[in-house]
């Protein structure tokens, strides 16, 4: 089995959240999709996916009450989204430790278990939308 058909073996949710690069302070751009193995990620327009490798910080909905987590991704594909307004990414999981797992999963469930907990979140998101674009 391919490294694709084993990455589509696990599904995915999608969603609108922030992801920010690994100094936990600089968005890196806006998760769309979310599963165990990986995600998709509409990039900042000022970054710049040049290594096939880095890590990104994934921060929970307050909700939940979970730390920030820190995890290593791996490109595996790069383009633009349906609008043409954003550079797309696909990235997949690496070396992903325990804690990592729980909290992933944790996260994964908030998003999947009922759709009300979109609008739950979306005023946090918008905040995080609204102090980026005040940023530049």
């Amino acid at each position: 089995m391919s490294a694709v058909d084993e990455r589509r073996r696990t599904s995915r949710h999608d969603l609108f959240w922030v992801v920010n690069q690994e100094d936990q302070q600089s968005l890196l751009g806006y998760l769309v999709d979310l599963s165990e193995s990986g995600m998709r990620v509409w990039l900042k327009l000022n970054y710049q996916a040049k290594e096939s490798n880095f890590t990104v910080c994934l921060l929970p909905p307050n909700k939940l009450e979970l730390p920030h987590f820190v995890i290593d991704v791996r490109k595996v594909w790069l383009g633009k989204d349906e609008t043409d307004t954003f550079d797309e990414i696909g990235c997949e999981f690496v070396g992903l430790n325990v804690e990592q797992k729980k909290s992933l999963a944790k996260m994964l469930s908030f998003f999947q278990e009922d759709k009300e907990h979109f609008f739950d979140h979306m005023s946090e998101m918008i905040q995080f939308v609204e102090e980026d674009l005040k940023n530049g």
